[in-house]
């Protein structure tokens, strides 16, 4: 669930590691290279001969960015097979039994044996060399009447990939579609999906924002929205940081240009600055991220999904199209609309029944309504609901550096809240064997106390740490008395000490108590945090509710003194609205 990179630009092979390069440079997080066959391809279209004036050296190319932390897809098309076209030509037609002057090869899967040729002669070559899978583009052929042969290709190299490597199957491929180009049942089964060459225009992204909830609600809750679309060169720089912004909260984030201009550095330091915010708050929450992907395999609820799924009952839930749920704790409203160089208004509804943190601010929204919300450039719209555990990790630059020692907990107070992290190797087909764990966290406040429990982890799998470091922050309570961890007190730090050593701080500022424990714990131990108070004080939330309900007190009251001054003086202006400023 990391970040991937493509372009159609013949770069080459030293071309690619210097876009890397720069991406550790700049600590922007990278994970993948989608390499489109202009890069990689003697025969740009359909070939599977790599290309040696571009790619003298595919093995060493795999290997130098594994020891990046990243990984590699290539493009693959789907054409007739001719000696021009593969140097495999002449092997794959002498297995098939077909004569000498036999000018092309079809492609096509439903042809047993062509089927296991493609996979063990064209296909699997590049595995082995070391790239991560093919991304299948285009619509594969296939004689099927009557069936769908792209989903069957799906099929075919999902299986194909799960056999070569012995890991897990990914597709990265076009929205399952027939040959007349209709979305069709059960292309969801394999992987993940792109939304096809958008054009680079703020109503592109304004449709791709809704059509995420709806693809999730097709079961097919892996989408990819080519970040800052496909054709033309140049995007706009304020669309292009958008369009970032909202790709950082999809299930998917991938860039990908026809002949450039998607770098980061290639929009200034401002580019830079807005990738490198957005995407980094994208990796702290892979532990969250990866949680919602197990719900998604074993439920089908996605990771992106419509307010109205949460909140079925309230009509302004299904009105509001430009905003969703990223998975049930976070709120997510993408700006679609081009600002000017000003921050940008928004109407975003706040479900009723809960109260809203401003995820950058701190500011607490109670729920049940329509906010004008400004946005400068610099942030999404993000808010984390009252009530809500966020598991998160600290910032890396690829997934390959999670670090499995160190949980990060967000707890944000305002009631009783569960969470279930779930975790396991990331890449192994051993999670089909049990092979994995979830570790149950939960807050629950009473009088005078606030506790949060990290229960033993249930379950096992390869590279579970056998300890664990964690830091947990604690948003929306009254600066506690002192602070114990499994009955025993921690030590108070000064605002600016070193977070790394054991004990708690109090930020006034963000009303946020951070607190750090460096003895690492097993994962069969339980850990208690206790927040005690020195009196029976409500927390944050609690606060802001009652002021808010005084404040409508307030103003309910006044508005009836004016009335009422009105009436006396002799205001006969029945029925006859005034504006009131209260």
């Amino acid at each position: 669930m990391g970040t991937g990179f493509g372009s159609r630009a013949a770069y080459s092979q030293l071309e690619w590691k210097q876009i890397v390069s720069r991406f550790r440079e700049e600590e922007i997080p990278l994970d993948l290279l989608v390499l489109d066959s202009d890069s990689t391809a003697a025969v740009v279209w359909s070939g599977f001969d790599w290309d040696p004036e571009q790619f003298p050296d595919p093995r060493g190319f795999f290997a130098w960015m594994k020891e990046r932390g990243v990984k590699v897809t290539v493009n693959e098309h789907y054409s007739p097979i001719t000696r021009d076209s593969d140097k495999h030509f002449d092997q794959i037609r002498q297995a098939m039994g077909l004569p000498p002057d036999t000018k092309e090869i079809a492609h096509d899967l439903a042809n047993k044996k062509y089927a296991q040729l493609f996979t063990d002669v064209l296909q699997k070559p590049g595995l082995e060399t070391g790239m991560a899978f093919w991304w299948q583009d285009g619509r594969a052929p296939a004689n099927m009447p009557g069936l769908n042969p792209t989903l069957w290709t799906r099929h075919i190299e999902y299986e194909n990939l799960e056999r070569v490597t012995g890991r897990r199957g990914f597709v990265f491929c076009r929205l399952g579609e027939s040959q007349t180009g209709i979305p069709v049942w059960g292309g969801h089964r394999y992987g993940s999906f792109f939304t096809g060459d958008v054009l680079p225009y703020w109503s592109a992204l304004e449709l791709l924002v809704p059509m995420n909830v709806q693809s999730g609600n097709m079961l097919v809750p892996y989408i990819n929205n080519l970040t800052a679309g496909v054709y033309g060169e140049i995007v706009d720089a304020e669309l292009y940081q958008r369009w970032v912004q909202f790709s950082a909260f999809a299930p998917l984030f991938w860039w990908h240009g026809m002949w450039g201009f998607r770098l980061p550095w290639e929009y200034g330091q401002a580019g830079i600055d807005t990738v490198k915010h957005s995407l980094q708050l994208r990796y702290q929450l892979q532990p969250y991220i990866y949680t919602y992907s197990r719900l998604a395999h074993e439920t089908g609820t996605p990771l992106v999904r419509g307010t109205y799924l949460e909140y079925p009952e309230q009509e302004r839930a299904y009105e509001f199209k430009q905003q969703y749920l990223f998975g049930e704790e976070l709120l997510v409203s993408p700006i679609s609309q081009p600002g000017g160089g000003q921050p940008v208004h928004k109407d975003i509804y706040l479900p009723e029944g809960e109260h809203w943190f401003d995820y950058f601010t701190g500011q607490i929204y109670p729920g049940g309504q329509l906010l004008t919300y400004e946005c400068p450039l610099s942030r999404i719209p993000l808010f984390v609901k009252a009530g809500s555990i966020l598991p998160m990790a600290p910032e890396m630059d690829s997934t390959d550096q999670l670090p499995a020692d160190l949980l990060i907990l967000d707890i944000y107070a305002g009631k009783a809240s569960k969470f279930r992290l779930y975790e396991d190797d990331g890449t192994s087909l051993e999670y089909r064997k049990q092979a994995f764990a979830w570790t149950p966290v939960s807050f629950d406040s009473s009088p005078g106390e606030h506790v949060i429990k990290v229960e033993p982890a249930d379950g096992r799998y390869v590279g579970q740490p056998k300890a664990r470091r964690y830091r947990f922050q604690v948003h929306g309570l009254i600066r506690p008395a002192r602070v114990l961890i499994n009955g025993r007190p921690l030590p108070e730090k000064q605002m600016r000490g070193d977070l790394t050593a054991e004990g708690w701080v109090w930020h006034h500022a963000n009303q946020v108590t951070t607190i750090d424990l460096t003895t690492p714990l097993g994962p069969r131990e339980a850990v208690v945090v206790t927040l005690e108070q020195a009196g029976n004080f409500p927390d944050v939330v609690a606060i802001q509710a009652v002021r808010a309900f005084r404040e409508r007190v307030r103003r309910l009251k006044l508005i009836q003194k004016i009335r009422w001054a009105m009436l006396l003086a002799g205001d006969d202006t029945k029925n006859q609205p005034h504006i009131v400023k209260v």
